[in-house]
This record gives C-alpha cells, structure tokens and sequence, in this order.
C-alpha cells in the first residue's frame, strides 16, 4: 500500500480526528509565529518566516545592535546545470545513472564511481563521455586515492553527488555480527560524510560549487523492515542541515535529494512483497531525476518529489499512525527472509 492511499485510507476510517487534531495544532504554531515576527524590523522578519535558525541568528544580531540584513549574506545566482564537472558516487546503476546520463546531455563533464568494474566498463561503453572511477565510498583509504586521481585529472570539478547506497531487510534480533550490522552505515552515512570531509577544502577554492546528499522519502519515516537503512537516512538528511548551515558564507550550496519509491534496482532486489517496483505510487527513475533537475535549478535545498513530500508532512501531522501502517508488514518479511536464508542487499 503506497503512502498516498494510507493517507486516503486514514481519512475513511474515521481517524481523521488525529490528523485534524495535529493540522491544528500546526495551524496554531504558525499564528504564533507570525504573531512574534510582527514587532521586527521588515528585514529581520523575512529571515523569521524562512526558518528558526537564521531567525535566531539575525534576532542576535539585531539585539547587538548590527545593522544586517538576509541580502548581504546571500549567495547570488542559482545553482548552473551545464559547465560543471560533476563526481557522482554509486552512479552505475539506478538513480546515480540516471543522473549521469541526464546531466551528461547538459553539458557537463560527468564523473562517476562504483565497485563493480564490469558496471563501470558498460557504464563506458553506453556513455562514453562519461569517466569512470572503480572506488568504494566505504573505504577511506579508497576516498583518498579517490580524491587524489580525480582532483589531477580534472581540476575543475566543482560539484559532488553523494549517491551511494545500499538498502537491506534486516531483523534486529541479532546474529549479523558487529561489522556486518553496520555495512548500511558506511556506505550510506559514512560514505557521504568521508567524502565531503575529503572534497570540501578542494570545493571551496572553486567559485561556484555544490554538494548534493542523496537521501530518501525514508529518512522521514522509518519502514521497520529496512531500520538500518531508514536510520542512516534520517540521520543523513540531519547532517546535510547542518552543513548546509556551516557552509551558508562560502561558495557551496549544500542540497538534499530524497527521492519516494523509485523504479530503481534498490527497489527490485530490496524482497519486499509490500514496497517493491510494482507498488502505486512508485516514481520512475527518468521522472524522479527529471523533477530533481528542475529542483536544483530553482535553488530547492531540500528536494523531495512525489511521495517524498507527502512522508515529510505526514511525520509531522500524523508519525504514529503513518509508523502503525508502514509496520504492519514488517512480522510477514522478516520471516520470508529468515525462512529462505537470504540476506537481501540492493543498490542504489
């Protein structure tokens, strides 16, 4: 059952007394907040409604008695989809070649990584404007050998695509082992955090550049069955807020892409009877990377399309009840997986 007709099923049901309860509530937050940002100065209240933390900052600088505005710390301009040299991390398969191709037509010089050197030398052979790297985002060492070829042979490379991922169907009832247990960790949380470490001081010599952390609709609400994964997604998603923050005076533009249910090999080999391709709702790769092209080029940090939207809203109206629905088939294929002895493991 896809998110949109949980939501449509909730109303029928006779529970949409919680989620009116919650509009409400939120209804009120915002009144509040409008109400607060009344007695401001018209440049410190356009910070307020764009978001708490630059609200805070700008609400201290105007108790300093500083003179500031949103505009001087503005970056100009919006992020450029042609004449970039773009690193795209797990771009073999998926939503990773799929933004390889698009952005290829544009213009643009691609890189792309993977593991597998046979998807890489196919990968070449479809696109043969587009360079290849074999390299693994859970190795550091590999990072820095990475950053080293990539940084020599092309100089301008100026935006990175964390895209890497691996997404599995894990009981957590224990025997994994301990290295086992945090694979989705590495390559998912701490792939994209290693390499922005490694790349970033490079970045920021360029005059315009970007980063763009590719999370999931999952990283909003967990679906029980893949923890490991919807955990390194949530806290993704928190660490791209945070850098986007920290990097707001530099020349990076920091952007999340959490994509819904995509048609994508991750889907196809995930073994899930409930969430898999065939599921409504589910976008196709070429849709889902065309509506985050649009996004980048309209400056929308965080870009979450189809479904994506809906997780994000619904894990602030309704968490529980979204949590109840998406548990619900979690008993069911923990124990396929276990009955076959099987280990499902999807890339992205």
């Amino acid at each position: 059952m896809d998110i949109v007709t949980i939501f449509v099923k909730v109303t029928e049901t006779g529970q949409e007394q919680e989620l009116n309860t919650r509009v409400n509530k939120a209804r009120a937050i915002g009144e509040i907040t409008a109400g607060l940002a009344k007695p401001l100065t018209q440049e410190t209240e356009a910070v307020f409604l764009k978001g708490p933390v630059r609200a805070f900052v700008a609400l201290m600088r105007r108790g300093a008695g500083n003179a500031c505005t949103e505009k001087k710390y503005e970056r100009k301009g919006i992020m450029e989809l042609s004449g970039n040299t773009i690193l795209i991390t797990g771009g073999t398969s998926g939503i990773g070649l799929e933004l390889a191709t698009q952005l290829s037509k544009r213009k643009n010089t691609i890189l792309v990584t993977g593991r597998d050197p046979h998807k890489l030398r196919e990968l070449q052979q479809a696109l043969p404007n587009v360079h290849t790297y074999q390299s693994d985002v859970s190795d550091p060492a590999a990072i820095v050998s990475l950053y080293q070829r990539v940084t020599n042979d092309f100089p301008d490379l100026n935006v990175l695509i964390n895209n890497a991922g691996v997404m599995r169907m894990l009981s957590l009832n224990g025997g994994h082992g301990l290295q086992d247990i945090c694979r989705e960790i590495e390559i998912n949380l701490l792939g994209p955090v290693r390499m922005v470490e490694q790349f970033l001081p490079f970045l920021k010599t360029k005059r315009h550049a970007a980063i763009i952390n590719t999370s999931s609709g999952l990283a909003f609400l967990p679906l029980p069955s893949a923890p490991i994964y919807c955990a390194t997604k949530a806290a993704l998603h928190s660490y791209t807020q945070s850098l986007r923050v920290q990097l707001h005076n530099t020349p990076i533009k920091v952007f999340e892409l959490a994509p819904p249910p995509t048609s994508t090999p991750l889907m196809e080999h995930f073994g899930s009877d409930s969430f898999n391709s065939q599921s409504p709702g589910v976008m196709s790769v070429e849709k889902m990377v065309r509506a985050a092209l649009l996004g980048l080029g309209k400056d929308t940090y965080e870009i979450r399309p189809g479904t994506s939207n809906v997780l994000k809203v619904m894990s602030r109206v309704a968490p529980t009840l979204m949590l109840r629905q998406l548990s619900r088939p979690v008993a069911k294929e923990l124990a396929k997986a276990q009955l076959t002895g099987v280990q499902q493991e999807a890339k992205r």
